[in-house]
Order: structure tokens, then sequence, then C-alpha cells
């Protein structure tokens, strides 16, 4: 089981996926910026990593889910991508924040949707910068507690 750590790294112009995570990979990805590629960032199959303080814009698609990938998402940016900011397919599970845990995610300004769960099973979003209304799919969407102020 791989555990890679990918820190500070910038992808850009690149016509397939910027970042790949496939396999059983946990590891860390952070800090990172991946623009105008296909994907920003790919999480596949059963890898489980920790996503946080990245940026993916003016890709096609932010980030893509799929598999059984249960990816741990905090504080990234998903925002003006062609298609959709994060898009989760097959039987992936982010971890998009918890009551005790918010993520912090902001999914702004993306062409098609800001998320798109086409796994037919709810997903759970808590304290992450989204709108209803740019969301396909079922959510269970919980607004950062400093929106409910």
């Amino acid at each position: 089981m791989a555990r890679p750590l990918v820190i500070s790294t910038r992808v850009e112009a690149i016509t397939g996926t910027g970042l790949w995570l496939a396999a059983q990979a946990k590891g860390e990805v952070r800090n990172c910026t991946m623009q105008r590629c296909q994907v920003g960032i790919q999480v596949n199959d059963a890898a489980a990593p920790l996503v946080v303080d990245n940026q993916c814009s003016t890709n096609q698609t932010g980030m893509q889910i799929a598999g059984t990938a249960s990816p741990v998402l905090r504080r990234n940016r998903l925002v003006q991508n062609q298609q959709w900011g994060l898009l989760v397919q097959e039987r992936g599970r982010p971890d998009l924040g918890q009551p005790a845990d918010e993520a912090g995610n902001i999914l702004r300004y993306n062409s098609q949707a800001d998320l798109r769960n086409d796994t037919g099973q709810p997903l759970t979003a808590v304290g992450n910068d989204l709108l209803p209304q740019r969301l396909v799919g079922r959510l269970t969407w919980f607004p950062a507690s400093s929106q409910i102020r």
C-alpha cells in the first residue's frame, strides 16, 4: 500500500489527469495547484488519502472520486472548472466534513455544477462553502457553523 506525500506541487496544462491516486494509496496531498488539466486530482479504486489545502481551477473537472475511494477532503478550493468542481462516481465516499470536523472546502463557480454525486447514495457535507442549487445528486448538506449565525 503506497503512502505518497505530495506537497506544494503545481501541475498545469496536462491533457490528462494532474494527480492520480489509485489502488489502496493512503498518504497526503497538501498545498498543490492543478490548473488546465482534464481532471485536476483523481482518486480511484480503494484509495483513501488526506487531500488538504489544494486548489483545482480551470480544469475540465476539478476533482473526481470513483471506485470505492474514500479520501478526506479539507480546505480545498474547487473553483472555475469547465464542468464539475467535484464529481463523485461509482461507490466513491469522500469525507466532506463531520459535525465535529467541518471540511472548509470551497466549491464555487464551476460551469456545470459545483458538486455532482452520481453514486445514488447520499453524501454528507458539513461546513463547506457551496450553494445547494449548484449541487447535482443526493447530498445531506450542513453549512459552516460560521454561516449559521
